[in-house]
């Protein structure tokens, strides 16, 4: 390899990996906290809620808000409160240590972490005529941005040099969208067309009301699904379904922990 080829390939090496400290310079920190948390072996049930708290506060990080590192960081906060709530009593303080620390530091990086770059982009969003879809939503990553003039158009700020996905609905009609990696301080335009009888997805966090400890009974009587919209849960937020049980042996799925099964 002559020199000038090594020199550019090496410059190019840094740039990626300048770029990719940029994007997510707490990359590491998320990834220590996961695998502290997966290492664990808590309950499901728990697991599950502070696993969502950790991916609610990425995606905000990474969000074009203004206020996404102030959000993230009230999420972590609130993963580290369950981690001291009623549902980790009786786990022992060596199990939730290394949890807490690696939380507790991935807070801090937030907290320190430079401001996100951006990048300009323009949505178009036509219905299936053709015509402009006015007050449709521009979403990314799922999250609502903003919507469409009269003239179909939104213009706004959004996370550059990490993937996101840009889509857009009006009235539960939805379009194809587009998954790209902008460059910071570029201007780029798409555009979206509605399609007419498609399905709409909105992801919502899912509780199941019979559940204990991350266990179902496989005779159930009933089973009840509550939507909560946002990851907002409280006593009377949610929009709950009930299906009736189906017979059968009164067996249970039951996570493995790493402490003896009758400590509660």
């Amino acid at each position: 390899m002559s020199r000038k080829r090594f020199d550019a390939v090496a410059i190019g090496l840094l740039l990626l990996i300048t770029t990719a400290l940029s994007a997510a310079p707490c990359e590491p920190a998320l990834n220590f906290a996961r695998s502290a948390l997966r290492a664990a072996s808590l309950s499901h049930g728990l697991e599950q809620k502070v696993a969502s708290k950790l991916n609610n506060a990425t995606r905000m990080s990474h969000s074009s808000n203004p206020s996404g590192i102030k959000n993230a960081i009230q999420q972590l906060d609130v993963a580290l409160s369950l981690l001291s709530g009623p549902e980790a009593d009786g786990v022992p303080p060596e199990i939730i240590a290394p949890i807490r620390t690696a939380i507790t530091d991935y807070r801090a990086c937030l907290a320190s972490a430079p401001p996100v770059q951006t990048a300009t982009v323009t949505v178009t969003v036509t219905a299936a005529d053709h015509t402009a879809a006015a007050g449709a939503n521009v979403r990314v990553d799922n999250e609502i941005v903003g919507q469409t003039g009269n003239d179909g158009r939104f213009t706004f700020a959004a996370p550059a040099g990490t993937q996101i996905a840009i889509t857009a609905d009006l009235d539960y009609i939805s379009g194809g969208g587009l998954t790209v990696t902008l460059v910071a301080g570029s201007t780029n335009s798409f555009a979206i067309t509605l399609a007419e009888e498609s399905e709409f997805a909105e992801h919502n966090e899912v509780a199941i009301d019979e559940m204990r400890d991350g266990v179902l009974q496989a005779a159930f009587p009933s089973l009840t699904l509550r939507f909560y919209a946002s990851s907002k849960r409280s006593s009377t937020a949610g929009w709950p379904r009930r299906w009736p049980g189906r017979p059968g042996a009164s067996r249970q799925r039951k996570r493995k922990r790493n402490w003896p099964a009758t400590r509660t």
